[in-house]
């Protein structure tokens, strides 16, 4: 609150925040303050006096210590209101038209025009302010810091006061440092302004622009001893300053006395570079506006001491050898986007909502990663996370993985992103993905020998899922798409249009809805296979319960290949109204569909008892059969120990004859079988596909009796 009083007496020997709100006009303390912990800029344990601090006790800057001050926009002419940087009669004009709105109303806007009358050029800019009211209340010590800082979203510029004191001060300016974090060139040191009494600083539009020499040390201070490891002289720091690091002075570079912040860094240097910190400092990205950049031209580098990404950061290494390696704690809130065709590492925990975005060459995460911005793989660009442990390397963004780009999960590593798979791939060694992932056309996912982990899939038309021997994935949504397993499914897949589940014969899948498409099984299916109305089950493997709803198709055997399909022990098989059997036959057998149940009640059901013949049985023959009756079982029932449930036998549909083919379906009781006869008159007819014998319509069976009735009456009365 404007005009409050605070008593605070305190001795700072080490850092300490002092700070007030930006929008307090004033905040009056009225004990002593001093020490030397006032070293650091922001949260790390600056003294920050956030608007006008007026000081009735004293004010004791011991040698070393320091006050830090941020500096907003530039200053303006106050009571010059037709802005032609001269307080005249012209604004007295302006403001008598329109009192009430001019200048703060009547009479703020005439007050100010007075007290400001005859004067010229730019006023002070808005800053942190220290007030000392009393005479002699203020000392410095012989190196007194003064941190000045922009804020990244209005450059500062022009003259800025600092410090107003009362009559006189102890100590001197001579030995003042300046910590410049503004980003750009000052006009001079700190000026002791005695007509006003007040410190002020002038601030350049020109942005800093500094190469690194190294001829001191390794050392990027404010400190004056170490100046001229830059060449011009200074440190480069604040939103928008540019630093080069050449191959003079190539080695280990530390930020050593406070945080330090580039718009653009760039480094060209076969000699590797190998950036550091002391104690918590960090490294900061920003500018006052656009975005920052951190480019490797040439080498191999590390950031070791921790960043904070505060605006849009690119990050390029520029050629396939060119890499770069942060190895600190990253916090990504202004985003990242990855360019060039060379590496950049991440080992350390990236934190904060921004985006990752990998639009050229390789990127690998492997860090405890939180940050929550989307990760984008580029075409033609690989992304790897190599994490350990139980936190996700990309955090819990969304990934999509665009035209060739892929993302590599390497073993033991974990996501936890939901990923969207757009013609790129995936490859997962041994890694951990418990996210949602959809692939589209054009996508692939393989997975090595890690797992898709809890989430729901969705493979769709033209993406590709290989889960490879040792890989493994959960639910999983084929609608369209392609996935081959070699691993194991362990929850339930759905297949939608024309998807495609291929197991083979090392692989294993759980529960299986095929509401449309297609399912080849080599190996093993562990859950209950339900195939719907436009679904197919193939395969010579191995499966539990079978239900082929109406219109679905089962077919033991591959496509166009004669094999057996085998229910395991204790499982059940129903045909329900409307399914089919699908069966090819070469000249020495046909497939088989193979009960193993040995337990007791209903495991094979054909049809219901109210439908008559429903269920169809369709033939292809793969190759011409000579002259002759042929015999194959085709249902092999020998292990039940009930009786055919549903309709029984009577349900399935004889195939109508064709090509010189006559079918006929026999329950051969003696051998616990159904059997399929083919008689062949003449030579071989060549290959054919039957279809199923038509069930009359009632109306039509109707009809057909009537006539017979009428026929027979007719031949009565001959």
């Amino acid at each position: 609150m404007a005009g409050s009083t605070a008593q605070i007496t305190a001795t700072l020997n080490s850092p300490v925040l002092v700070q007030w709100a930006p929008q307090v006009p004033e905040a009056k303390l009225t004990g002593t303050i001093s020490g030397t912990g006032f070293r650091t800029l922001g949260t790390e344990g600056a003294i920050i006096l956030a608007g006008n601090n007026t000081f009735t006790g004293s004010i004791n800057i011991q040698s070393g210590g320091g006050l830090d001050f941020m500096l907003g926009a530039a200053g303006t002419l106050q009571g010059d209101y037709n802005l032609n940087l001269a307080v005249d009669a012209a604004d007295y004009v302006l403001w008598r038209k329109s009192p009430s709105t001019v200048g703060g109303g009547d009479p703020a806007g005439y007050n100010l025009w007075r007290s400001n009358f005859g004067g010229t050029g730019i006023g002070l800019g808005t800053s942190d302010k220290i007030k000392v009211t009393t005479a002699g209340a203020l000392t410095l010590g012989a190196t007194t810091v003064f941190t000045v800082a922009g804020g990244g979203t209005v450059a500062p510029s022009g003259t800025y006061s600092l410090l107003e004191y009362t009559g006189s001060y102890n100590g001197s300016l001579a030995g003042a440092v300046i910590n410049n974090a503004t980003g750009l060139e000052l006009s001079s040191g700190i000026v002791d302004n005695t007509t006003s009494k007040r410190f002020e600083i002038s601030v350049t539009s020109t942005a800093q622009d500094r190469t690194w020499a190294g001829v001191v040390n390794g050392n990027w201070s404010f400190n004056d001893a170490e100046k001229t490891n830059w060449s011009p002289n200074g440190q480069p720091n604040g939103p928008g300053a540019t630093a080069h690091f050449n191959a003079t002075g190539a080695g280990t570079v530390t930020i050593a006395d406070s945080d330090k912040t580039l718009g653009n860094m760039i480094i060209n240097s076969a000699t590797p570079y190998t950036f550091a910190s002391t104690g918590t400092f960090r490294l900061f990205t920003n500018t006052y506006s656009g975005g920052s950049a951190v480019t490797v031209l040439n080498g191999n580098h590390i950031i070791s001491a921790p960043m904070t990404l505060t605006k849009a950061t690119t990050i390029t290494s520029t050629n396939v050898a060119d890499s770069l390696t942060i190895s600190g704690d990253v916090v990504n809130t202004g985003g990242i986007t990855k360019a060039g065709a060379g590496d950049l590492t991440i080992s350390g925990p990236v934190s904060g909502g921004g985006i990752f975005n990998l639009t050229a060459g390789t990127a690998t995460l492997s860090g405890a990663s939180a940050y929550t911005g989307a990760t984008t793989v580029g075409t033609g660009t690989t992304l790897t996370a190599a994490n350990s442990g139980t936190t996700s390397a990309t955090g819990t963004s969304t990934v999509t993985v665009n035209g060739t780009g892929t993302f590599v999960i390497n073993s033991g590593a974990r996501t936890t992103s939901t990923t969207t798979i757009n013609s790129g791939a995936v490859e997962n060694n041994s890694g951990t993905t418990t996210g949602a992932h959809t692939i589209n056309s054009g996508g692939t996912v393989t997975i090595l020998s890690g797992g898709l982990g809890s989430g729901t899939h969705t493979t769709t038309t033209g993406a590709i899922l290989n889960i490879n021997s040792g890989g493994s994935a959960a639910t999983q949504t084929i609608s369209g798409g392609t996935v081959n397993v070699d691993g194991t499914v362990t929850g339930t897949s759905t297949l939608t249009a024309s998807g495609v589940l291929n197991v083979s014969s090392s692989g294993t899948a759980a529960a299986t809805t095929i509401t449309a498409g297609t399912v080849n099984v080599a190996g093993t299916l562990t859950g209950t296979a339900t195939i719907g109305a436009t679904g197919v089950l193939a395969g010579a493997g191995t499966t539990a319960n079978i239900t082929d709803q109406s219109g679905g198709h089962l077919k033991p055997g591959g496509a166009n290949a004669v094999g057996t399909l085998t229910v395991a022990a204790a499982n059940t098989v129903n045909f329900n109204v409307g399914s089919s059997l699908d069966i090819d036959v070469d000249s020495s057998s046909a497939d088989l569909l193979n009960l193993m149940n040995v337990g007791t009640g209903t495991v094979l059901t054909i049809g219901s008892t109210a439908a008559g013949a429903s269920v169809n049985v369709n033939v292809n023959v793969l190759s011409a059969l000579t002259t002759g009756t042929y015999t194959y079982p085709i249902i092999d029932y020998s292990s039940l120990n009930a009786a055919i449930g549903g309709g029984g036998f009577a349900d399935l549909i004889t195939p109508a004859p064709q090509g010189g083919y006559t079918f006929t379906l026999v329950n051969n009781t003696g051998n616990s079988s159904i059997d399929l006869q083919i008689a062949v008159a003449g030579a071989g007819a060549g290959s054919i596909s039957s279809g199923s014998a038509a069930v009359p319509e009632p109306t039509s069976l109707v009809m057909l009796l009537l006539g017979l009735a009428a026929a027979a009456m007719c031949g009565r009365r001959r």
